[in-house]
């Protein structure tokens, strides 16, 4: 339901990388507050931007008012995704203002209309080590220090791991989402991964929890600290910590009681990935 085997750059009018997250819960906050979408041909102009022919379905950016103070950002992003009900994913603080979310295109409309949203653009994907124009691309916190992504995957892997380290949690964000790209070495990305979990930023975890599961089984390691995330307060981390639990398999077995109590988790997304990784996991 999740893995998408391509890595997203940020282009003019949509930018973004990937890595979803936070879930509605049972009780829809949208039956209290959620309006009817506005009409499309009734949108202010620019509000909502569409029409990228490299658009991922139901997957969208967006950037918030340049006034919103960086302290704020998180807890806004958070209940936008709830109120229309988006999986959010990264959130960036710093050189920009806002988020990616996966809904769909009536709740974009939507969410573009919040007085705290400039505009909601749709999400571009570029394939892994394409060769990328530098003078196409706004703002990519990794395209910016990388440059153009190197051909070879092992020299690749060598210089995202380098930025994993990185000062700003947007740059490490961003490398850990695309370190979980399949075909990267596991003996060589997952002990990097494994580290990121514990990263303070919220963005960092969310998108390595998400990463280390690529890897199945061969992240191992990784086990007792996705098993620590199940208990994370952000939803999004806790339903990446359970789907990467399930895609490890077997390796995980000792999740089982964890997993067993996230069945009651108060957030509906993860009480339906911890069931689903459970059935992974006693399948294999």
């Amino acid at each position: 339901m999740k893995r998408v085997p391509t890595v997203l750059f940020l282009f003019a009018l949509t930018i973004g990388p990937l890595a979803f997250f936070i879930q509605a819960q049972d009780q829809d906050p949208r039956e209290k507050i959620y309006k009817p979408p506005v009409q499309k041909d009734r949108l202010p102009q620019g509000k909502f931007r569409k029409g990228h022919p490299d658009a991922i379905p139901d997957q969208y950016i967006a950037i918030l008012n340049e006034n919103i103070p960086a302290s704020e950002i998180d807890s806004i992003a958070a209940e936008l995704a709830q109120i229309h009900g988006g999986k959010l994913g990264s959130v960036w603080k710093s050189a920009l203002k806002g988020f990616s979310i996966k809904m769909s295109e009536t709740a974009a409309i939507a969410l573009s209309q919040d007085p705290r949203v400039d505009h909601v653009a749709e999400d571009v994907k570029i394939s892994l080590l394409e060769k990328t124009d530098p003078s196409s691309v706004t703002v990519d916190p990794v395209l910016t220090v990388l440059g153009k992504p190197p051909a070879d995957k092992a020299e690749y892997t060598t210089a995202l791991l380098a930025l994993l380290t990185a000062p700003d949690p947007v740059v490490r964000s961003q490398t850990a989402w695309r370190l979980g790209t399949p075909g990267l070495e596991a003996k060589v990305v997952v002990p990097a991964l494994t580290e990121a979990l514990k990263d303070r930023d919220v963005g960092v975890r969310t998108n390595a929890a998400h990463a280390v599961g690529v890897f199945g089984p061969e992240a191992k390691e990784a086990v007792p600290l996705l098993i620590q995330l199940l208990l994370d307060r952000y939803d999004g981390i806790r339903m990446n910590a359970a789907e990467s639990l399930g895609e490890i398999g077997l390796e995980a077995k000792e999740a089982i009681p964890a997993l067993m109590e996230a069945l009651k988790d108060q957030s509906k997304g993860v009480r339906e990935s911890a069931s689903q990784a459970l059935g992974k996991i006693r399948r294999n």
